[in-house]
């Protein structure tokens, strides 16, 4: 008898088949030109402190007065003001006008100090001349201040990297600092002594304090966290910027305004009510604007103590009758004040009198908005910046494309 089929009879088993292979999927080779998995990793900090510091070293030019004469000098002439064979200052740091800060100078100040210690500990046979002058000993250390300036835009370079791994991931950072790195105005004026340079150091470390306080304060939702250490010294270091050179108020208050906009509108996350995340939002501004206020004023206050205790050495040494820039009718660069017409009441009203409270950024304020004394130095029409450097520019690039 012959076995009918039955459905669903799985007595045998069912015939499978396998696809046929597929081809390997060959990858351009221009692909691997783009591919961010064939990059290497974000470099490091000693990276950055090698090329800052070997940019420092190779650098044998001087492309602008004020790399000198607002930053190095009146710091050599803080070191060594029992000396008498150091050049007069520029008359911007003369008492009688208190322009500069020095809070500016404060790094190479303390930098001469400690060689001035050093070459008094080294025995005579290492230094034969020190008996003559101290400007034919430090020689030596000719490039020190650049090395200095380095270091200290070394720090702008790693804070920079931490802020746009934070925002845009680790890819992008690694992008962005070859970028910064390979920058030819960046790598050839960072780390000259200007006063430029060490206020773009501080604007990028800056940003990245206060980035850094928001996420602290994003994921905590905490006042008293760390994110209240991170805004501390982020705004003693804006008071710091601001006083030595007010311009940087141009860069740092939207900054500012931009944190205390995202401390305000951050909702809290233990509650979902509209009026308690308000008043949450309220608070936490509040907080944050009277901290940043108290912590710029205690700052300030110190500066103006520096400036205090700085001109008055500046001061002393122009009383000095055997001081070399006592003598303010010699023939030098002190006598650009009597050039411009900077003597007598116009001196006083801005500086209130040799024995006042020396208050630089007033000053600034006062010499370049009200006495206009900047217009003596030329003044461009309005459209100068757009129709003589960014249109040439841009159409030089697009030219070159």
């Amino acid at each position: 008898m012959k076995k009918k089929d039955v459905i669903g009879d799985d007595t045998q088993p069912p015939l499978t088949t396998h696809p046929p292979p597929h081809p390997p999927v060959q990858t351009p080779i221009s692909s691997h030109w783009v591919s961010l998995s064939c990059l290497p990793s974000p470099p490091p900090f000693l990276l950055f402190l090698l090329v800052r510091i070997a940019t420092a070293l190779l650098l044998r030019t001087a492309f602008h007065p004020d790399e000198h004469f607002q930053t190095v000098e009146p710091a050599y002439h803080l070191a060594h003001a029992d000396s008498t064979c150091i050049p007069p200052l520029t008359w911007e740091w003369l008492p009688q006008y208190q322009l500069r800060s020095h809070i500016s100078i404060l790094p190479y100040y303390l930098l001469f100090l400690c060689q001035k210690h050093i070459v008094q500990l080294c025995p005579l046979s290492l230094f034969p001349t020190r008996t003559l002058c101290p400007s034919s000993l430090l020689l030596a250390f000719l490039p020190t201040p650049r090395v200095l300036q380095g270091i200290l835009a070394t720090i702008s370079d790693s804070a920079l990297h931490h802020l746009i791994t934070d925002i845009s991931g680790s890819h992008i950072a690694w992008y962005t600092m070859w970028l910064h790195m390979g920058s030819w105005s960046l790598l050839f004026c960072l780390p000259r002594t200007l006063g430029n340079s060490t206020e773009t150091v501080l604007c990028v470390v800056i940003a990245w304090l206060w980035r850094r306080g928001y996420q602290h304060y994003h994921i905590t939702q905490s006042t008293e966290s760390w994110s209240g250490s991170w805004e501390c010294a982020a705004s003693a270091l804006s008071a710091l910027a601001v006083y030595s050179r007010p311009t940087a108020v141009l860069l740092l208050a939207p900054l500012a305004l931009l944190v205390l906009i995202l401390r305000i509108r951050t909702p809290p996350t233990t509650s979902s009510h509209s009026g308690c995340q308000s008043r949450h939002g309220l608070k936490a501004g509040s907080v944050f604007l009277l901290r940043g206020l108290l912590v710029a004023t205690l700052t300030v206050m110190a500066c103006v103590c520096l400036d205090v205790w700085g001109y008055h050495i500046l001061r002393e040494r122009n009383c000095d009758p055997h001081s070399s820039d006592s003598n303010q009718d010699s023939g030098g660069v002190c006598d650009l004040g009597t050039l411009f017409g900077l003597q007598g009441e116009t001196a006083t009203s801005w500086s209130w009198s040799w024995q006042s409270v020396p208050i630089p950024p007033l000053n600034f304020i006062w010499v370049n908005f009200v006495e206009d004394m900047s217009a003596r130095f030329g003044v461009q029409p309005w459209h100068w910046h757009i129709t003589q450097v960014r249109l040439p520019t841009d159409c030089l690039l697009l030219c070159s494309n």
